[in-house]
């Protein structure tokens, strides 16, 4: 089943998954509990899909904001990675326009 033809309640969608991710994340944030995103393993549990579908619609975003997979971290010095697809996190936020303007240099 592609994310597609899910006919559950929440249906996954590109926008659904981003404003699932974007709304985890805010809810830890406002719990005081640090940045934290959701797994693939409880967004396709969200969804009732497989793990695959998450990582399609991850792909297929293209709204107003970021969405990626973040399939490893980085502590300190080292890096790391995550072994099991399940394990990826599923990154969003919104992005702010910028207000500042570039400044122009003329030519002497």
């Amino acid at each position: 089943m592609s994310y597609e033809q899910n006919d559950m309640k929440t249906k996954l969608t590109p926008q659904a998954l981003f404003e699932y991710a974007n709304s985890f994340t805010y809810a830890s944030e406002k719990a005081d509990r640090g940045t934290l995103f959701p797994t693939f393993r409880q967004a396709a549990k969200h969804f009732r899909v497989r793990l695959t579908d998450i990582e399609d619609a991850i792909e297929d975003y293209n709204g107003e904001g970021y969405m990626g997979a973040a399939v490893g971290f980085r502590c300190g010095n080292g890096v790391g990675y995550y072994e099991k697809k399940g394990d990826y996190l599923v990154e969003a936020y919104p992005v702010e326009e910028s207000t500042t303007e570039t400044p122009i240099f003329a030519a002497q």
